[in-house]
């Protein structure tokens, strides 16, 4: 593995756009993620079940303690409502293997602030955040087929829908499919403001 393959180390973490921040996950955003993942509308389509105040306790010492590792390889951040500074949702990009610069996106809003346009601001955020800081060259994301707004979210952030994965996921009981979006480095349509 060459040095342009290890991602660099970047924490902690602030991304500043119009409406929201993203920022490091804190012990004291307990209550409301317990809030948020344990609504059966928020983990709906996501390979989650709803949460407990306990497993999401250990969950969030593990996260804030993963932030620390070197090379960092996970971006567990929280999406931050300006004006009241409330925290409406969280945003993951993980990066499994660095030699490929690629990262893989998901997100979760509480279900109140859903249509508001601050998951696609929350998406363009962290796709420059991973071209700009990060070094990535592919970013990528899924969703469940039945979850449509996910999809708009994701091409109102500049991906490109690429296809269907079949089967590619256990969950719930079942298998599911996935569409997947990406967008590359290279792209036109990577973001390069927010708004």
């Amino acid at each position: 593995m060459n040095d342009s393959s290890v991602p660099p180390i970047v924490h902690p973490v602030r991304v500043e756009g119009a409406a929201i921040v993203l920022r490091e996950l804190a012990e004291t955003d307990l209550d409301v993620l317990v809030a948020i993942f344990s609504d059966p509308l928020v983990v709906r389509y996501i390979a989650l079940d709803p949460v407990t105040a306990e497993a999401e306790a250990v969950w969030l010492a593990e996260t804030i303690a993963a932030a620390t590792v070197t090379p960092r390889t996970q971006y567990h951040l929280s999406i931050e409502h300006r004006p009241g500074q409330s925290l409406v949702g969280t945003l993951r990009l993980g990066i499994d293997r660095p030699e490929h610069r690629s990262g893989e996106i998901g997100y979760a809003l509480a279900r109140q602030w859903w249509g508001k346009g601050l998951a696609t601001e929350a998406v363009r955020l962290v796709v420059r955040f991973g071209f700009d800081q990060l070094r990535l060259h592919r970013i990528w994301a899924t969703h469940h087929p039945d979850n449509p707004a996910s999809g708009r979210v994701l091409q109102k952030a500049g991906m490109t829908l690429e296809g269907r994965l079949r089967g590619h996921m256990y969950t719930k009981g079942a298998w599911r499919d996935s569409l997947c979006y990406a967008v590359l480095e290279t792209d036109d349509t990577r973001p390069t403001s927010v708004g």
